[in-house]
């Protein structure tokens, strides 16, 4: 009786020290001048124009970040000219994909394609960064009145899936303006 109750307290321990996804709560915001909205997770700040542009160098399509505490998940908002329509988004998701192929060959792949979302197409990537450190990033993009928008979110690959389940719940709580 004694093994078991040693047992016991042994394992209520052990299951008290395990690591559990942190409480994520979401709020809403408005991006692009008003016509889009989004819900992000709550905790997070916007990055400076100086923090943006040191961090996303090279990426001028990147108008807004926000980031956890630490900045070490940080979620990017940006927005590019493109005169197409939702039927080239399986192309486009296959030529950012390649594109981003041959910037970062290292990369694991988890996923690409295009899904729909609250009648909006939405096309997605998301791969494991591995150098400098592994990250993982989880993209997706909609096209809207002449522009491709996109959202990033770079996070520690450890807790990836996590992240994964916050990003397609980002995603499923997008609201473009004209389509209310």
């Amino acid at each position: 009786m004694k093994q078991l109750s040693l047992l016991l307290i042994c394992l209520c321990s052990l299951q008290s020290l395990a690591k559990k996804d942190p409480e994520i709560t979401l709020k809403e915001i408005d991006l692009f001048n008003k016509s889009v909205k989004i819900k992000i997770p709550s905790e997070f700040k916007t990055l400076s124009d100086a923090k943006i542009k040191q961090t996303y160098a090279g990426l001028p399509t990147i108008k807004l970040v926000y980031a956890n505490e630490d900045e070490t998940v940080r979620i990017a908002f940006g927005t590019d000219d493109l005169l197409a329509d939702d039927r080239a988004l399986p192309a486009m998701t296959s030529m950012m994909k390649k594109w981003l192929q041959g910037r970062l060959a290292k990369n694991k792949w988890k996923g690409e394609g295009v899904t729909q979302v609250r009648g909006n197409n939405f096309g997605y990537l998301e791969y494991i960064l591995k150098k400098p450190e592994k990250y993982y990033e989880y993209m997706f993009f909609v096209l809207y009145r002449g522009q491709m928008l996109s959202c990033s979110i770079h996070s520690p690959k450890k807790g990836y899936k996590f992240w994964r389940g916050i990003g397609e719940q980002m995603m499923a709580s997008l609201v473009l303006k004209e389509k209310e």
